[in-house]
């Protein structure tokens, strides 16, 4: 394995592949826009009459969603692949890319206990609402969706951006103040 340079992520000699260093978060945000595409396009396949495609694509979605009705939302009449917190999870790790892209070489990665403390409203959540203790609403399962989505973009991309990078962005502790030239 060769040495790598200060700040970098050590990677096996002759590994990886530059074009996934360049592109890996294009790559991320075009797979998260799918998800979503996916998840509406199934009702409208149905409304149009094409059961069988919109079948396959309630099929695809089965294994990472449950797809409840009381916890889908509903387009063209009928529920969405994806119920309301997944589609906001899908929808945070998409916006949050796209947040991410103009601020990349700059972002800092979250602090993993702000990641946890992000995340404790959907953990709170889905557990008292999985013991019976409340029902959940639509609200509570977006917003809280929404915000571990993005939290967990502002911990993760920042790695990703550093593991991927020829040149990493600086961490927090090597800035130092622009020079009054700058």
């Amino acid at each position: 394995m060769s040495t790598p340079a200060p700040g970098r992520m050590p990677r096996p000699a002759g590994s990886g592949s530059p074009w996934l260093a360049a592109h890996w978060l294009l790559i991320l945000n075009a797979a998260t826009a799918v998800a979503v595409g996916g998840a509406a396009l199934a009702p409208w396949l149905r409304a149009r009459g094409w059961e069988p495609l919109a079948t396959l694509l309630y099929l695809a979605y089965r294994p990472f969603c449950p797809q409840r009705l009381d916890h889908s939302f509903f387009l063209f009449g009928h529920k969405l692949a994806l119920e309301q917190r997944m589609i906001a999870i899908a929808l945070g790790l998409f916006l949050g890319g796209l947040l991410f892209a103009p601020r990349r070489r700059r972002l800092c990665p979250l602090d993993w206990r702000f990641l946890a403390l992000l995340n404790l409203p959907m953990a709170v959540d889905v557990l008292s609402q999985t013991v019976g203790l409340r029902d959940s609403t639509w609200a509570w399962r977006v917003s809280t969706g929404l915000l571990g989505s993005l939290a967990a973009v502002w911990w993760a991309y920042p790695w990703l951006e550093r593991g991927f990078a020829i040149n990493p962005p600086p961490r927090a502790a090597d800035r130092s103040p622009p020079s009054p030239e700058e």
